[in-house]
Parts: structure tokens; sequence; C-alpha cells
């Protein structure tokens, strides 16, 4: 990903009333893009991670919020930083006066929009229009001291914990404190949740206090509370009220009486230090020993094992696109996010990671191989080893079929074998099988069933005896890689030698000769209309129709020239796997590619930050099976991958764009800014609030007057100009997502570059007016001189 160069604090502090031009504000009831999924494991998720390295300037994260005009907030214990996505901008003791103490520990925006920042032993700072200032109390004088928690009423009064004077109440810009004296049972307040009716609801060290209608409650263990440590206060959008205290998670009973949300052992005597509820109802629990989700009453455990880089979380966010922000105690910022593919590991019961084949169970499930640990069975819900199937003769596992008698048929490095009785009965050279790798296999309508080997060529299994075809027969090559019947009962063949069809006993290859791409042949896939799809190793994807082949390549827009698995959908797609992931492409493009209408192929593509655990993927037989529910599955190195065409997300949310500082001669300014003659290098830094897929963002700018249309700047978030004539003049951005969803509006930029004295009108008509008058002078001159000689 493409990064401006990073400034001097002096450069950014002269730029720090910058005025961003934010034209799209997503308003709070948008549809997320990508709402967290309750029916997948936290596991599945997409897993993001930001530290140190990434330019956070500590890794404990304390808070966090998303402002409305999209930055993400972080508080950690060495400043407080605003992320766009890509970019961390620090604020701290170093270039910020308000901050006498960097270590934030809440943070809250209003909603009149300012951002609200409490630290410990700096008190409150008010944040606004990227400036900040101190608040102090009308007792004392000075800061509020540490600041825990935050909270905001329904009338818009600002509440604020403390850690050692209780809480203080800011409203009309009156500073009112509440303090154990006034009832309080504490003056150490950890968490504050407010109301719609007015109600505010304070944890403290030694309970829970109730503020209503100018009077303290106070709730403890006495009614049923976990623990008098309350640490985290949510109430959900049913009503229920969550107390997170140091022993667990308690709820509020309609008796008045607190109660465990749940009985599972994970919530039992657990520290619930933050809360957080997500679009779907999911609630989510940071605790000591990891994050937990509580959907349905059962709970769900990501921890280090899993993935998360540290167990202590600390605090939690969902951002407007729906993503689940998690801050941790040492181990920096996390972001889960909802892939558009969902991947199963061993985390989901499969006996190993590494999946090489895939078939139907004939049932609407799938048979899965793993590379060396055995067979699978997905029934739509969990994975169960098939008993033996680790066991069998052979280290590695390379193609899987189901007959049509319910025969599961497995191909590995030492014959072809099925498991019956609890016995492996098994084919092999001993047999009379020409090579025992099998790497493909297939049972036509007559029962026969077609081997192909790794060097032996083709072999045909009926009544017990084995036939074998090889390239002295006709058969392209001796490494068959892919087999498929049409309707009639021929057979394509695939091989490293040429694609092949077999009717009636007799063999038509073509090569490379006859049109095709490359020789060799991995996949096959076959339209009702006849249309066959050729996927090679090397050559890309070709298309057989009418006797004639066309090719589509890398070059020519796919995600690569190795195609594993090709598979369609119902919306005239074909999706293909390949060492880089998974991708799909229209069959209407292809088709103008192939007539010349289109110069390249569009291609949407599938990796890691999709949801894959791995983007490499294998190419057992079959790499990629459809169930019937329109389901595609497809092996990786790190689990199966399914994508479901019917429910792929889409992120339908424009990026807010912001153009954050116009650099000219190393110089920060701010909008409407008038620049000194002269000025010659202008350098405009951008960027749009998009946390999905932020690497996949796309730009164009234009400067009206100059670009005579929009540049298109891919992921470039800076734009350069040089020797611009003296004018006023309006710089302008526009962002897309990683769907293509547009921002039109986008934000602009105005200035003006002054002219040198001899370039003002006023300057150059003062020239020209002493021209004519010399040059009438000089006529009048003369006129005299020929009249005096007359």
């Amino acid at each position: 990903m493409y990064r401006s160069q990073r400034r001097g604090p002096g450069a950014r502090s002269s730029a720090r009333r910058l005025v961003l031009l934010v034209a799209l504000l997503l308003p709070l009831g948008s549809a997320p893009a990508f709402a967290l999924n309750p029916h997948k494991a936290i596991s599945q998720y997409s897993v993001g991670a930001w530290g140190t390295a990434q330019g956070l300037p500590q890794n404990s994260i304390d808070a966090m919020v998303q402002t409305r005009d999209g930055y993400l907030w972080l508080g950690t214990q060495e400043g407080l930083a605003r992320f766009d996505g890509v970019r961390f901008r620090i604020f701290d003791s170093g270039n910020t006066a308000a901050f006498t103490n960097n270590h934030v520990g809440a943070l809250l925006e209003d909603r009149e929009g300012t951002l609200w920042v409490g630290t410990y032993g700096g008190g409150l700072i008010r944040g606004r229009d990227g400036s900040f200032e101190s608040v102090r109390t009308a007792r004392s004088g000075s800061g509020l001291g540490s600041v825990n928690a935050l909270g905001e009423d329904a009338s818009g009064t600002l509440w604020v914990g403390t850690s050692a004077s209780g809480i203080a109440r800011l409203a009309a810009g009156q500073v009112t404190e509440v303090g154990q004296s006034d009832g309080l049972p504490s003056s150490q307040v950890r968490a504050i949740h407010a109301d719609p009716d007015g109600t505010v609801w304070v944890g403290t060290a030694a309970g829970l206090a109730r503020l209503s209608a100018g009077k303290i409650g106070v709730l403890t263990t006495r009614d049923g509370l976990s623990d008098d440590g309350v640490t985290a206060l949510l109430r959900d959008r049913s009503g229920r009220l969550f107390v997170g205290t140091a022993l667990g998670l308690d709820v509020l009973g309609d008796d008045g009486r607190f109660r465990p949300a749940t009985p599972d052992p994970a919530l039992l005597r657990t520290s619930a230090r933050c809360l957080w509820e997500d679009r779907h109802g999911g609630l989510w629990i940071g605790t000591a020993r990891g994050l937990l989700r509580l959907v349905g009453g059962k709970v769900d455990a990501f921890t280090e094992q899993e993935g998360l880089p540290s167990n202590a979380v600390s605090s939690l966010f969902e951002d407007r696109e729906g993503s689940l922000w998690v801050g941790s105690d040492g181990g920096g910022a996390v972001r889960l996010k909802d892939g558009k593919v969902t991947n199963y590991t061993t985390r989901q019961g499969l006996p190993n990671d590494s999946t090489y084949a895939l078939a139907g169970d004939g049932q609407g499930g799938l048979w899965v191989a793993t590379y060396s640990s055995g067979v699978a069975r997905y029934d739509g819900t969990r994975f169960t080893l098939l008993p033996g199937s680790d066991r069998l003769p052979g280290a590695r596992i390379r193609a899987l079929h189901q007959g049509s008698s319910g025969v599961l048929w497995i191909g590995t490095d030492r014959g072809l074998h099925r498991l019956e009785g609890g016995r492996t009965v098994s084919v092999t050279t001993a047999q009379g099988l020409p090579d025992n790798t099998v790497r493909v296999i297939h049972e036509d309508r007559q029962g026969r069933v077609w081997v192909g080997t790794d060097g032996g060529g083709l072999a045909a299994i009926e009544g017990g005896k084995v036939r074998s075809y090889t390239h002295q027969d006709g058969l392209g090559g001796d490494q068959v890689r892919a087999i498929l019947e049409e309707p009639g009962g021929a057979l394509w063949i695939g091989t490293y030698g040429g694609l092949s069809r077999l009717e009636n006993g007799r063999f038509t290859t073509y090569r490379m000769a006859q049109g095709l791409s490359s020789d060799l042949v991995r996949s096959l896939y076959r339209e009702a209309d006849g249309t066959l799809w050729v996927g090679t190793y090397g050559g890309g994807l070709n298309r057989l129709r009418d006797g004639k082949f066309v090719a589509a390549r890398r070059r020519d827009g796919l995600l690569s020239d190795v195609i594993f698995a090709v598979l369609g959908d119902a919306h005239d797609r074909l999706w293909m796997s390949c060492n880089k992931g998974i991708f799909h492409v229209t069959k209407r493009d292809l088709a103008a590619f192939f007539a010349g209408d289109l110069a390249s192929v569009p291609t949407v593509a599938y990796d890691e930050s999709d949801g894959m655990g791995s983007r490499e993927c294998n190419g057992g037989s079959p790499a990629g099976f459809g169930t019937a529910n329109g389901r595609l599955f497809f092996p990786t190195l790190k689990g199966v991958v399914m994508v479901d065409p019917e429910e792929t997300p889409r992120n339908a949310l424009a990026p807010p764009v912001a153009i954050e500082e116009l650099m000219a001669d190393e110089a920060a300014f701010a909008p409407g800014t008038s620049l000194r003659p002269g000025t010659a290098r202008f350098e405009f830094h951008f960027t749009a609030l998009s946390f999905v897929a932020p690497q996949a963002v796309t730009f164009a700018y234009r400067l009206e007057g100059v670009d005579p249309g929009w540049v298109q700047a891919g992921p470039h978030r800076v734009a350069y100009y040089t020797h611009l004539p003296p004018g006023k003049y309006r710089f302008r951005v526009k962002a897309a997502n990683e769907d293509g969803v547009w921002n039109e509006q986008g934000a602009g930029f105005d200035f003006t570059l002054l002219p040198h004295f001899y370039e003002r009108t006023s300057f150059r008509l003062a020239v020209l007016l002493g021209l004519l008058a010399l040059v009438g002078g000089a006529y009048g001159l003369r006129i005299r001189q020929l009249r005096a000689r007359e």
C-alpha cells in the first residue's frame, strides 16, 4: 500500500486547525456492509492487527471511538491516535499542549461532534476541528485528575468518571462534582451508562450506583452482583442491563436483582472488563483471558490460541461498516470483520488444515480429503472423520469420488482405495493399475471407474478387470489431471500432454497446435450448451466452442495462468481457484473480450482479507465442488473455503473523503489560504475512511482549471503539482471502496496562488499605459520635428 511521506511535527502542528472537508457523513442508521454473522465462529472472521510496527505509539488500547467524519480514534498509554485505515496521526504532549499526560483511558464523541478525551493524570480534554483544550473545574481551577469513563445522557449532559474524585457533571459550561460524600459507594468510577429516561448508572470499585431524580441508590453483592467491583456497563436493544464485574457478567432482572448472564463456565468468576453489543445482537465481552461472544445463550471464545495478539482485552468498538475493533493490553488493535468467504479449519473439526480434494456425498454433504490426515464428512454443521481413512496406504490423498452406489473412492500415492466394513480394499499395480499415484477418479454412467494416474495414463476398472490407455493409444499424455463426461457418454480427459476426447474407443487430442493455450490441462467445466471451459497450468482459461479455442490469461486480467478448478454459478459467472486465491469473471465479459470488445477481463478476486486462511488453493481432484444449494467449496493450504454466490456481502457504503493537508514548498496550509508568489511545489494529502479493505480503496482527483478530467490515482493518497500560474484554484478528490462504490461528491480544497507584483493586472496595465504614453510621446515628438523641418 502506498504511503505518503511523513512530515515532522512542526509541519503538522502548523496545520492543526486544518478544516477536514468531509463530503459524505454516514448516517447512524445506515445498514452495515459486513456486520458480523452470528452463525460463524469468531475464528472464521477475517482478522487484521495493528501495533507499533504499523504506526501506533504504544500497544495498549484502553479506549476507541469513531467520530462522525469517519476517523477511528484509539486511546493508548502514549497518546491519542487517529486512524484512517492506512495511517496513524498521533496527538500527545510532544505536539499538543492540552496533553499533559499521554495515557488516554476514555473517549466519547457527543451529539454536537465534540471529541472528549479522558486521560490518567491529565484530566479531561475537549477536541474540536483538530484543536484540543483542557477542561478545568470551577472549584479548584485544575483538571479532573484521572478520567476512567465518559457518558452522555439524553439532555446532552456529559458525565465524567474519575479514579479518585467520583463523577463530574458537565452541563451549560458548568462542572458539578459528585463524590463518596454525596452517596457514591466509592470515588473510584470505572464505568458510566445513561438511560434515555435520565437515569445514570455508575460502576464503582464498591458497587453500582443509580442516579435518578437527584437521588443516589446503591446495588452490591447483596442485590445479586457477582462482585462489588464493577468494570463495565451495557444496556442491550431488548432493554436488559448487563454489568461486568471482577468476577463475572450479571444481568438485572425484573425483580431488581442481578443474576449471572449465563451459566457458561467461561464467564463465571471471570473479569468482564468491557462490553459491546453488535448489530445482530451478539454480546461481546472483553476479559483478561480473551474475547468472548454470547449469542443465544452460547459462549464462543477467541484467544491467543486462535490468533488474538493478547488475551487481555481492554476495549471494544463496532465501526459503521460492521467490523469489530478489539483493543488489548500489549497486543495493539485487532479488527474482526465478516469476510466474503467462510473458512473451515481444524477449529471446526477438520482433521488437518491442509485440504486437497473435495467430493459430494450424495446427501447434500461434502467429503473433504486432507493432504495426510484422512477424509472428513461435512454435513453442513460439523466435520466427522471417516473411520480408517487416516490409516490408508499412502502418505498423501490426491483424489476423491463417490460413485452411484455410495462407494467412496480415495486416490493416494499408493493406489485406489475404498473402505468397506472397517477394512480397506485397494487396487494397485499389483491388480493391474498402471501407476500407483492416483490423480483423478470418475465413475461413468455404465458403472465403470476411470482412474487418471500420474505417469501411467488412464485406467478403466470394470468387473474387476483393469484396462489401461496411454499416449500410445492416442491419449494426449500419461499424466492425467481431469476427467469429464458428456451427456452422451464421451469422456474429456485433461492431461499434461493436451486435451483428449474418448468416444467409441477412439481418442481425439487437442494441443497448442490446434489452438489450446497450453498442453498442461488441469481442470474442466462443461455448460449445458456444450461449451467446454479448460483450465490449464500456465496458459490460463480456454473456451472450446464449435471446435475453436480462445483463451484468456493473466495478462488479459485473470488472477493467474494456473487454474486448479472451474465452477459455474446461477449468475453466469465462472469461479476459479489458483495459487493466488479464488476469483470469478462473468461469461458476458469473457465473450466480449474474445470478440475484441473488451481490452481485458474484469476479475473479482478473494484472498486472506476476505476471510481465506490462505490464498493458496490446492489442486487435487476435484479442486472445487458446487453443492445443490449453489454453494461453492475449494480446498486450500489452511482449510476449506466456502463461497455462497447468493449471499456474498457487498460494501454499499461510499467512503467519507477528507483532504488532510496541502503542503506547499514544505509548509502546511489550511483551505482558503492565499499562498505567497513563487510557490512552486504543491502536495495534496487526502484519505478515505473505509476500514473493511483500506488497501483496496481507490481515488480520483482533479485540480480544476489544470486537469481536463479526473486523474485516476489508484490507491495513492497524495497528488503533486508544480509551477502553477497565479490564480484561484479548487482541488477535488473522490474515492471508491473495495467494491467500487464511489463517493462522487468527494471533498474540495480552495486556495489562491498570489502573483508577483509584475504578474498583477494593475502592474501590467500600468506598464501598458506607460508604453502607450511613450509611444504617444515619441509620435508627437516626431510630428513636431517634421513640422519644424517643413
